[in-house]
């Protein structure tokens, strides 16, 4: 059925994104299912295969239960007492547990974030639509490593996606991701009385501590505006159990301000503008946004997070294979 699918929306898309705006603001089906050729080049692979037939195609590299004894760590909230290592808690007088390497298949999680700051571009693509295009890529790539994937979603509202293995759990994701990265109907369906930005997004990050498994890959999508202290707590509880890699998405506008002139700008509900003739105002537009970059990567340094960064003007694919192949090479970007 997958495979009829794939054909029947397999043709011409290419095409039809040169020639239709529609391409550009909004990401669909068609797209995402075709972008499983272009994971082909995008390997989510540890170094080292994994032995057993029915283990998952890669010896772990993240913490939980199995055969081969890693280390012992301190104890921490939620860790299975089943684990403890008494000897070393005798020793030290703080209670550890053991931590083991295990050949399994990996929860992939992917967390995207399409807050209305997410549907905007100056040229290229929507960062929503760069967003879906990497989390699709990510995505065919961890299930060529025969991994579980899963996702959760956040709009107007918090979606979850349970991970499954195969290409059930691809396909749920994929119509999740088409359905809620449309800006369009986000406009239409937005209630009137919503939550503060900053509050769904932590929100999302409790939701995606409690829906990750431990020893998950976790990938979160999003421009970060909405990054707080509430935020952060939640990142690190979920670095904690899990390996989690920040993907930030910008624009050239965020960086280097248009030419002189008046620029009316919206968030949807209102509108102002922007005089870049006023150098005044210049200066408070590249500190607004140098001081919220700083803050991402002040953020990710201390939480010891990888942090990747994808641009509108750019295809995702590059940057991402730039990241997991220096990663491989045990060179972790930030």
């Amino acid at each position: 059925m997958f495979d009829r699918l794939f054909k029947r929306r397999g043709s011409g898309q290419e095409t039809a994104r040169a020639v239709n705006p529609e391409y550009v603001i909004h990401v669909t089906l068609d797209e995402l299912i075709n972008l499983r050729l272009q994971a082909r080049h995008l390997s989510l692979h540890s170094k080292l295969p994994a032995m057993h037939v029915m283990s998952g195609n890669h010896v772990s590299h993240f913490k939980g239960r199995g055969m081969d004894y890693m280390e012992s760590r301190i104890y921490q909230a939620g860790d299975d007492i089943r684990n403890m290592d008494w000897r070393v808690t005798a020793r030290t007088g703080q209670p550890h547990i053991k931590l083991f390497q295990e050949e399994r298949q990996r929860p992939v999680m992917i967390m995207l974030d399409y807050n209305p700051g997410m549907f905007f571009a100056s040229r290229g693509r929507f960062k929503s639509v760069v967003a879906s295009q990497a989390a699709a890529l990510l995505a065919w790539s961890a299930l060529n490593n025969g991994d579980r994937v899963g996702g959760l979603i956040i709009n107007h509202s918090h979606t979850e996606i349970a991970d499954k293995v195969g290409k059930k759990g691809i396909l749920a994701l994929l119509h999740a991701i088409e359905k809620h990265s449309n800006p369009i109907e986000y406009l239409q369906t937005q209630a009137v009385s919503q939550p503060q930005e900053s509050e769904r997004f932590s929100t999302g990050l409790q939701r995606l501590v409690r829906l990750s498994r431990p020893g998950s890959l976790v990938f979160i999508f999003s421009d970060f505006y909405q990054l707080d202290n509430a935020s952060i707590k939640q990142l690190s509880l979920l670095k904690q159990h899990c390996d989690c890699v920040l993907i930030c998405l910008s624009d050239p506008l965020e960086t280097t301000p248009p030419p002189a002139n008046r620029y009316a700008v919206s968030n949807g509900k209102q509108q102002a503008v922007i005089n870049t003739a006023n150098h005044q105002q210049v200066e408070h537009y590249q500190h607004w946004f140098g001081s919220h970059r700083q803050q991402l990567r002040n953020a990710a340094h201390k939480l010891t997070l990888p942090l990747i960064d994808l641009s509108t003007a750019q295809p995702p694919l590059d940057n991402l294979r730039k990241y997991f192949s220096s990663r491989t090479r045990g060179k972790p970007s930030r």
